[in-house]
C-alpha cells in the first residue's frame, strides 16, 4: 500500500494523507506532478493523470474489456474517471489519522459511499472532468491503458473472483444452441 510505504512515522502519514486529499483550490492527489507538502514549490501538472486516479481507471478498463462490441460506449470514460477520482480521495480519507481506518467498526459510516458522504465531491469532479479537452482525454486514457498493461495489474478483481471455488458467478454458463425450444 502506498501510505505504508510512504513513511514509518504515523504523524508523517497523517500529514501526507491530509495534504494529498486536499481542501484547497488544488487537490494534490489528482495531479501527475504535484508538491508533496505545503512547503514544496506549488507546481501542478497533469490533471487526472496521477497514479491514484489512473489505477482506478485502468481497473475499469480491465473489467470492461470483454464487453461485446454492441454494448461498447463511444466516448470518453467520464463516469469511470469520476468514480476513480472519488475513490482515490476516499482512500486518502481513510489514512488521515496516519493509520488505515478501513474496517474499524466505529468508522463504519465513513466507509459507506452514500450521496451524503460523497455527493458534493462527485459533482465537483464531474464539473472538472467535463472541462477536459480531447487531447487531455487521450493522455488520460493512454496512460490508464499503459498502466493496465503493466504486470502489476495483471491479476484483476474479476480474475480473483473467477478463481475462487466458492464463487459460482465465475462458472455460470449456458451453451448456445441454434435450435429454438
Amino acid at each position: 500500500m502506498y501510505m505504508e510505504e510512504f513513511s514509518d512515522d504515523v504523524d508523517a502519514r497523517a500529514a501526507h494523507a491530509i495534504w494529498m486529499k486536499g481542501d484547497s483550490d488544488r487537490i494534490p492527489f489528482s495531479w501527475q506532478n504535484h508538491p508533496m507538502s505545503a512547503e514544496d514549490p506549488q507546481v501542478y501538472k497533469g490533471l487526472f493523470l496521477s497514479y491514484f486516479v489512473l489505477v482506478g481507471l485502468a481497473a475499469h478498463f480491465d473489467m470492461t474489456s470483454s464487453v461485446c462490441p454492441e454494448l461498447e460506449v463511444d466516448g470518453e470514460p467520464r463516469g469511470a474517471s469520476v468514480i476513480a477520482t472519488v475513490g482515490a480521495e476516499r482512500a486518502f480519507k481513510f489514512w488521515i489519522t496516519g493509520v488505515s481506518t478501513v474496517g474499524i467498526l466505529d468508522r463504519k459510516e465513513d466507509a459507506k459511499f452514500p450521496e451524503d458522504n460523497w455527493g458534493a465531491s462527485t459533482m465537483g469532479y464531474i464539473d472538472s472532468i467535463n472541462k477536459l479537452t480531447p487531447r487531455q482525454w487521450k493522455k488520460i486514457t493512454d496512460a490508464a491503458i499503459e498502466l493496465m498493461e503493466k504486470p502489476k495489474l495483471a491479476v484483476s478483481l474479476t480474475q480473483g473472483a473467477n478463481a475462487s471455488p466458492l464463487n459460482v458467478r465465475g462458472s455460470l454458463f449456458e451453451e448456445d444452441s441454434e435450435a429454438e425450444e
